[in-house]
């Protein structure tokens, strides 16, 4: 079966809601995704699942040395655009929670949050309410297996002000599935104001969590932003990708909740982050925080083995290189995924072992077990119309 927002298999939209979570603990905030035919009823489903299970399998940071950026900050090629809060407002997927600015590294004023806590790691980027799993997993990733891209694009110039520094890309397409790095950057100049609810008594940030560091927040939050720089072409390419595509299934979830259509603006800020991500705009981030090439390869099916999908991904993390891949739509209402395996949610790989593939969920807790590849040929690949299956996974080339 076709993707149930009407993309194509290798279009679609990961975007990781609330509504296939577990509930939050208290003053903790949530998410998961378009697909499942109705998030409202997933979220009820889930509110009877008990405990949270967590582990920390970290994949070997790596990658040989001449792959490696050297380190020292990116040498920046413009002037710093200031960013403005971005936009994250409850016109849109009903799952965004009311928000307010806040200082909330410095908001104890004993303990505040710093930039770093050793080195960056994929441990410290865990998804908030906002519906960006593709972003979430693709910065841990990043994290993980090139620490030093984080701290050299990160820089404190002064008192909760910080440049961030990207690298700017020509994208991967369908048809061109490689992004590019241009050979040029993007500085941004960012505060450390975060969106935080003001439905909780402790206002947590609705973005990615700030536990023990605030760098994977303020990287999130430089995401959002990227819209604010987009020249008039890449603006008229996301409000057509809004009105012809995303809109309707954003209105579909709203009347599920009871709620009127959502603009015909498209989203910006968190807002576009809430929709969710392919695996073509998960190899374009890749390039933008790593500068190197980054490639969509098809899923190596039964027709190749097991050996080939175990070996495409266990070479690809030997070699210090992120492997991303995203789930299905269920297939029914009715559907019920394995325990940890959320439909239309984006993971990362981060290890082959005995013949097992481990993948991580963005949200640091509720990952799947170790999984074969008869599994993960099940849930990770999409149904075309005429029953054939076919998948992609993202990764540094």
């Amino acid at each position: 079966m076709a993707a149930t927002d009407g993309t194509t298999d290798a279009e679609q939209v990961e975007n990781g809601k609330a509504a296939d979570r577990p509930p939050p603990p208290p003053d903790h905030p949530g998410q998961e995704p378009e697909g499942a035919p109705s998030r409202r009823e997933a979220r009820r489903a889930l509110a009877a699942a008990e405990g949270v299970s967590r582990e920390n399998d970290r994949a070997a940071p790596g990658g040989p040395p001449d792959a490696r950026a050297e380190d020292r900050p990116l040498e920046r090629t413009d002037e710093p655009y200031e960013v403005k809060p971005p936009e994250i407002v409850r016109d849109y997927y009903p799952e965004i929670p009311p928000t307010a600015q806040d200082r909330y590294f410095v908001r104890d004023q004993l303990n505040p949050v710093p930039l770093f806590d050793g080195d960056p790691s994929r441990d410290q980027v865990i998804q908030g309410q906002v519906g960006d799993c593709g972003v979430v997993a693709t910065i841990g990733a990043v994290a993980a297996h090139r620490p030093e891209a984080i701290r050299n694009a990160i820089e404190q110039i002064g008192e909760g002000t910080y440049e961030i520094t990207l690298h700017e890309i020509a994208e991967a397409t369908p048809g061109d599935p490689v992004a590019r790095p241009a050979g040029r950057t993007r500085t941004f100049l960012v505060n450390d104001e975060l969106p935080v609810r003001t439905d909780r008594s402790t206002r947590p940030p609705a973005g990615i969590d700030v536990e023990s560091c605030g760098w994977p927040a303020l990287m999130e939050k430089v995401i959002a932003a990227e819209d604010q720089t987009w020249d008039p072409p890449k603006k008229d390419d996301w409000d057509q990708a809004w009105t012809g595509w995303h809109k309707l299934s954003v209105d579909r979830d709203r009347a599920e909740a009871g709620l009127g259509p959502a603009p015909d603006e498209a989203p910006t800020g968190y807002n576009r982050l809430d929709i969710g991500s392919t695996a073509y705009e998960r190899a374009d981030l890749l390039t933008r925080l790593t500068g190197e090439e980054a490639e969509v390869r098809p899923i190596p099916g039964e027709r190749q083995g097991e050996d080939a999908l175990l070996g495409a991904f266990g070479n690809q993390l030997d070699a210090g290189k992120p492997v991303l891949v995203g789930t299905r739509n269920r297939r029914a209402a009715t559907e019920r995924l394995p325990d940890g395996i959320i439909a239309g949610h984006a993971y990362e790989v981060t290890k082959v072992e005995n013949g097992r593939i481990h993948v991580r969920n963005p949200w640091g807790s509720d990952h799947p077990e170790p999984m074969t590849p008869e599994t993960f040929w099940e849930y990770y690949r999409g149904y075309n119309p005429d029953g054939t299956r076919d998948g992609n996974y993202t990764t540094l080339k």
